[in-house]
């Protein structure tokens, strides 16, 4: 099961003759294709938190088997399915914060909505006109976040989230040690991919528009060569005992880089000097996230996108990675019963994949 970002989606599976010794009738409880929701809670000895609440896609049965599996997606489902609009026509001379509004309350949702305070699109011919492209609301509302540098999401209790990216907590992780051990959140299964070309072909733009002139300021920075030094030292850093780092691994003449990505950032009523650092700033930042790690951590159900991981290391070198803060990109919270006592195998597991600033890495 993942829980925030774009969108969370749950895969749930059990015994039917529990569900009957519970008294549940499974068809029953999922025939209304609108209303058929599923909630899931996760915690231990009573204390059990609700961390996914979304809408169910699909029920498989299997009788011989005595199981079944439910598939879903949280509450922004209902953006992505259905209807199809096209906001150069139905959306004209609007705001941002209008259009979420108005999308919101379609559904019933509450909003928590931080209005960046433009109109959305660019304006032509005195009219103000967003992507004329025809697109699920869902999509829409991811677009026009990603214009203004904000993230969308739905919570469980059915809010549409339209804002900056929220901190979510610092969680600390021993690395090392076995679970049930009684040290606080045991962690296992540390990977780590360092491609220090990924993030070496990034462009930025900073786009803005005086309210009244309409003049627009564009401010344009790339990741392109930025940090290929940093990059170089820090592969020192991670590389293991018995061999030597090879720097000519990662400067071969004959490569070639990947295909530019380009990210758009919207923001009103700033100059020139403030695009051009902001754009720099961005450059230098994404420039800089190049290690990705993945690991397991005993169940953790407070740990979300955008928390803070730090690693405490336990019997086990961890090359630089404790104590630096690791930003979590994914989350998947899953459940399947344990082989064994104090095993890593089954019981509840939080698998994450997190972002290391490369210059956090000794």
């Amino acid at each position: 099961m993942s829980n925030q970002g774009e969108m969370g989606k749950i895969s749930a599976s059990g015994s039917l003759s529990d569900l009957q010794a519970a008294g549940f009738n499974i068809i029953h409880e999922t025939q209304d294709p609108v209303g058929a929701t599923v909630d899931i809670y996760c915690g231990y000895d009573g204390d059990i938190k609700l961390i996914f609440s979304g809408v169910v896609d699909e029920v498989k049965l299997d009788f011989d088997e005595d199981s079944f599996e439910i598939h879903g997606r949280d509450h922004s489902a209902v953006f992505q399915d259905g209807e199809q609009t096209m906001a150069s026509f139905n959306y004209k001379n609007q705001t941002v914060a209008q259009i979420v509004k108005q999308f919101a309350d379609k559904f019933g949702y509450k909003a928590d909505i931080t209005d960046p305070g433009i109109k959305a699109g660019m304006e032509i011919n005195g009219m103000t006109v967003f992507d004329p492209k025809p697109q699920s609301l869902w999509r829409l509302l991811q677009r026009m976040a990603q214009h203004v540098g904000y993230e969308c999401y739905t919570t469980p209790d059915q809010t549409l989230y339209f804002g900056p990216e929220k901190s979510q907590g610092e969680f600390t992780v021993n690395y090392g040690a076995s679970p049930n051990s009684g040290l606080e959140n045991p962690g296992w299964g540390l990977t780590v991919d360092y491609a220090p070309r990924n993030n070496s072909n990034i462009k930025v733009n900073v786009i803005s528009q005086h309210s009244q002139t309409t003049k627009k300021i564009l401010a344009t920075a790339s990741t392109q060569n930025l940090h290929v030094g940093r990059g170089r030292k820090t592969s020192t850093g991670i590389s293991g005992s018995n061999s030597k780092p090879s720097f000519n691994s990662f400067a071969g003449s004959g490569s070639k880089l990947s295909k530019k990505t380009t990210f758009n950032i919207f923001r009103s009523g700033i100059n020139q000097d403030q695009a051009d650092k902001l754009a720099k700033g961005m450059a230098d930042q994404l420039a800089k996230r190049q290690v990705i790690l993945e690991m397991s951590i005993e169940g953790l159900p407070e740990l979300k996108v955008h928390s803070i991981v730090k690693l405490k290391q336990e019997a086990i070198d961890l090359y630089g990675f404790a104590n630096i803060p690791l930003n979590v990109a994914e989350v998947t919270h899953s459940y399947s019963a344990p082989q064994e006592a104090a095993s890593s195998s089954g019981g509840y597991v939080t698998n994450i994949k997190a972002i290391a600033q490369i210059d956090d890495v000794a």
